[in-house]
């Protein structure tokens, strides 16, 4: 869960209550990114309070699904080299540092969500 900082009626930043830590209003901030996530996803509700991420910010948002879409092709790539008749190497093993790469974007993520 989350609360929003306010000085003078604006929010200036956010607070995680499962640890207290300060959360700048940054679409660089990885906390802020989550926080984003958690905005997207309706599991918070802040409707009441003066919030607008950036434009920056929602657009990071919306680029979360194609990560979603690419590890899937990154997956259902690896299961038709590995079905094909004489797969290479490096295509194995490029197939393989895809589903990595995507998983770790998505373990990251998850990671600050719970």
């Amino acid at each position: 869960m989350y609360e929003a900082i306010r000085k003078e009626g604006k929010v200036i930043g956010i607070r995680r209550l499962k640890d207290g830590a300060c959360i700048p209003l940054d679409s660089k901030n990885t906390d802020y990114q989550v926080f984003l996530l958690w905005l997207d996803a309706n599991l918070l509700d802040l409707s009441d309070q003066p919030f607008t991420p950036s434009q920056e910010a929602v657009d990071y948002v919306a680029s979360l699904a194609d990560i979603k879409s690419q590890y899937q092709a990154a997956v259902d790539r690896l299961n038709q080299i590995v079905s094909s008749v004489n797969p290479t190497n490096t295509q194995v093993v490029q197939a393989i540092k895809d589903l990595a790469m995507y998983q770790t974007k998505i373990l990251k993520i998850i990671k600050w969500m719970i």
